[in-house]
């Protein structure tokens, strides 16, 4: 509701005159009383507000976000160089088997056809790149 403003000349006496006065400065007071609650509030809204932006550009610091394709080619791109890892070191075993003996049955050409066959290859390399994959496992914990 607009306020109206009032003249001197149109109070009809000394007393509304002061009554106008009087109500005039009790509105005062309340604005000013309202504009203090104000600023109040303000400074600590501003205050979250910069404790907040600081809290976001940690958090942006710190977490880097990935999208699920990145993420799961990322994993894939790390099992890859744990499995080729298996199967690198059981290349080496085996060569380092031919030149000192295989585990069951040392030099024997019929231990050494066993030894080479795909089942028993395979197998071995199986459980190699299982226990790489425990150890990968291990490492991301940490």
């Amino acid at each position: 509701m607009p306020r109206r403003s009032k003249k001197a000349s149109d109070a009809a006496s000394f007393g509304q005159l002061r009554d106008w006065y009087t109500q005039a400065q009790h509105e005062l007071d309340q604005c000013r009383k309202e504009l203090k609650l104000a600023n109040a509030l303000s400074r600590e809204t501003r205050t979250d507000l910069v404790e907040t932006r600081k809290i976001a550009k940690t958090a942006k610091s710190r977490v880097i976000t990935l999208s699920k394709a990145k993420k799961a080619s990322d994993e894939a791109k790390q099992s890859a160089a744990w499995s080729g890892g298996a199967a690198i070191f059981i290349t080496i075993l085996y060569e380092v088997y031919s030149i000192i003996g295989f585990p069951i049955g040392g030099h024997d050409p019929e231990w050494i056809a066993f030894w080479r066959h795909e089942a028993v290859n395979g197998t071995i390399l199986w459980v190699t790149t299982c226990v790489f994959a425990y150890a990968y496992r291990a490492t991301r914990r940490i």
